[in-house]
């Protein structure tokens, strides 16, 4: 997941939510956009390690075999 996609899906929440996470952000002496960047990068981690996880349950859902390799 990118900053740029976490930037929309802030951007897409309601107002009282927007408000709250500007209010956290400021209290924290952090800006958003560090906010998101992280985010996007701790998502990204998550996705690189599940991967492999994803790979073996989808081979014991009858996929085909682990990396695609028969």
């Amino acid at each position: 997941m990118t900053k740029q996609e976490i930037h929309e899906i802030l951007c897409n929440a309601d107002d009282q939510t927007k408000m709250r996470l500007a209010v956290a952000c400021q209290m924290q002496g952090i800006r958003v956009e560090s906010l998101e960047e992280l985010l996007a990068n701790v998502i990204t981690g998550i996705q690189v390690v599940i991967e492999p996880a994803l790979e073996n349950y989808r081979y014991l859902n009858g996929g085909s075999s682990i990396g695609g390799k028969e």
